[in-house]
């Protein structure tokens, strides 16, 4: 049984993905009109009968679009939300259709199995004001014992060690290479956007980004990933050519040049990737359950400063 992986969308104006195992289809954010998702479905071979469920990273409106949520709900697919979400959420019709038709999931800072037949392992983040995670996705063979792992984290503002020990010995990692720090200082952005923006609460810049992926690499002893996917790139304030010359330097660095990087396109859909399977002892499996302190502790030192939900298309656009 393969696990693949690949982006439908990526960017302020709509973020989207799916892990397949097998027959089933787990979506990550449907930040997609119900027309452009049933069309990027269709780039990459599936309809919207074979998703599943889909996994919500926050309620910001490139993350959840409400017409998708109709149509999920008219097809019976299954959707996960944290509690923190559902009361944004509860304005939208298309939720309310989910609700009405039983079809709303609540997940919790801790690992969880999905109907897709995935572990969950999420993670609270730094941005903005509501409640944002990001998701490491595991699938274990039992015969012989191997498991694939995918880190995903579209929108952070900083990081710390319990980011890095989470997110380590992935065969896939999809993560923020937002924007170029000159290149944002050059816009026409309003100042604060800017200050926002490089703020602990805002997005990562190429640097931060190579940062933690520094991180990630050298604190992997299990596996290195076989695919490396850069998400969530300004169209203002940054290029695909930075964003990937920030990402190689770092992995001819670590001596990894032969990982591949896929940089994540607003327009259209990546098309799918395999992640492999791993052997791996229990000594490399680093429980959710003990990091949900530390990022309690996180999501806590970002509240310092109160900004409502309603607030945040002004403060993060990409």
């Amino acid at each position: 049984m393969a696990l693949r992986f690949t982006t439908l969308a990526s960017g302020s104006k709509g973020n989207c993905s799916v892990i397949g195992l097998g027959g089933k289809q787990l979506m990550i954010d449907i930040g997609l009109s119900g027309k452009s998702l049933k069309g990027r479905l269709g780039q990459v071979g599936l309809s919207i009968r074979e998703i599943s469920e889909v996994l919500l990273t926050h309620t910001h409106s490139d993350h959840v679009y409400d017409t998708a949520l109709t149509v999920l709900a008219e097809h019976g697919v299954w959707f996960w939300c944290h509690g923190a979400h559902q009361e944004y959420l509860s304005r939208k019709p298309g939720f309310q259709a989910l609700q009405s038709s039983g079809l709303v999931l609540n997940y919790e800072e801790r690992p969880f199995q999905t109907i897709s037949g995935l572990t969950v392992n999420p993670i609270a983040l730094r941005h903005g004001a509501d409640k944002t995670f990001g998701f490491r996705v595991d699938h274990r063979l039992e015969s012989p014992i191997k498991r694939a792992r995918v880190a995903y984290f579209a929108d952070i503002g900083c990081w710390d060690q319990a980011t890095v020990d989470h997110f380590l010995d992935c065969n896939l990692i999809a993560m923020e290479f937002n924007h170029d720090v000159k290149m944002t200082l050059a816009s026409n952005r309003h100042p604060y956007v800017i200050e926002r923006n490089f703020s602990d609460d805002g997005h990562l810049s190429n640097d931060q980004a190579a940062g933690l992926l520094e991180k990630l690499l050298g604190g992997s002893e299990g596996c290195k990933p076989g695919n490396l996917v850069l998400l969530h790139i300004s169209s203002q304030c940054n290029t695909k050519e930075l964003a990937i010359q920030a990402a190689t330097r770092v992995l001819m660095q670590s001596g990894l040049e032969y990982i591949r990087v896929i940089a994540a396109d607003q327009a259209e859909a990546s098309g799918w990737m395999e992640v492999p399977y791993s052997v791996m002892g229990e000594e490399n499996d680093v429980s959710t359950s003990q990091l949900l302190p530390q990022a309690r502790g996180l999501w806590r030192a970002g509240k310092k400063r109160q900004i409502s939900v309603f607030q945040q298309e002004f403060l993060f656009p990409v």
